[in-house]
């Protein structure tokens, strides 16, 4: 009874959620629209390319969270020789952390690029996420 009682009250409070969101539905599109991610480009090569570009971006911000967060540990570390080490191994972690976010991006944009290249005969003038860049 009362494991019914829970169902029943969470598809009472779930279904307005729901008609809601499916009302929202054409009002999102033509947002999309607008914003020009409604254009329909199903090419993998770009789909792929916004992707890598979004998480190496979450990355980049991570690792940037990691070098505040140690300068905040080092400057309150008081002196205190084990968590001055702890700080700088955090940044130079951090740091690392970013080279390589960097390098993957710079080698995911090359790859990509080549791929566009080499499967459509494209010109290359666009990379993976849509930006323009030069030769």
């Amino acid at each position: 009874m009362k494991k019914t009682l829970i169902i029943l009250l969470a598809l009472i409070l779930i279904m307005p959620m729901l008609v809601q969101a499916s009302a929202m539905t054409s009002k999102l599109k033509a947002v999309a629209g607008q914003a020009g991610l409604g254009s329909g480009e199903t090419n993998p090569e770009i789909i792929i390319g916004r992707i890598v570009q979004t998480v190496l971006a979450i990355l980049g911000v991570v690792f940037t969270l990691l070098i505040a967060y140690g300068g905040f540990l080092w400057m309150t570390a008081g002196g205190d020789p084990g968590k001055v080490d702890k700080a700088k191994g955090m940044i130079s972690n951090a740091i690392i952390g970013i080279v390589i976010v960097f390098l993957s991006y710079t080698i995911s944009i090359f790859v990509i690029k080549q791929l566009e290249k080499v499967t459509t005969g494209g010109t290359g003038e666009k990379d993976a996420g849509g930006f323009q860049t030069e030769d």
